[in-house]
């Protein structure tokens, strides 16, 4: 849906309209997000966490999309939760329990077997 209705829109503008509003809104509905009481350490960590991982992140995202199409951004996106599982184990040292592991077999074959006709029929 995205790919067709943003379809001559230029992908920086649709993030930061994206953004704008949603931040809007969500100060509107938590009135005011609670700024005010911040120190300058905790403001600076907000403004990074809403810079960094938000707004670049949606940004490439909808470049994505104008670049290569929505369905192949999608299925790219599928695999954060499986990627950022291992990163965290690496990085961190975050225990991965079975469940885990479960859970992105699950996420990989709900991915692979319904394409899977598309991948054999490829000459």
């Amino acid at each position: 849906m995205s790919q067709v209705v943003l379809k001559n829109e230029r992908p920086a503008k649709v993030a930061l309209y994206m953004l704008a509003f949603t931040g809007a809104g969500f100060a509107v509905i938590n009135q005011g997000l609670g700024l005010a009481e911040l120190n300058s350490a905790q403001l600076s960590v907000a403004i990074m966490l809403g810079v960094i991982p938000t707004a670049i992140a949606i940004g490439f995202l909808y470049l994505a999309m104008d670049l290569i199409g929505a369905t192949y951004v999608s299925l790219f996106s599928s695999f954060e939760p499986a990627a950022t599982l291992l990163l965290a184990a690496v990085l961190i040292g975050e225990e991965i329990v079975s469940f885990q592991i479960y859970g992105v077999v699950l996420l990989i074959l709900g991915i692979v077997v319904p394409n899977l006709r598309i991948i054999m029929n490829k000459p």
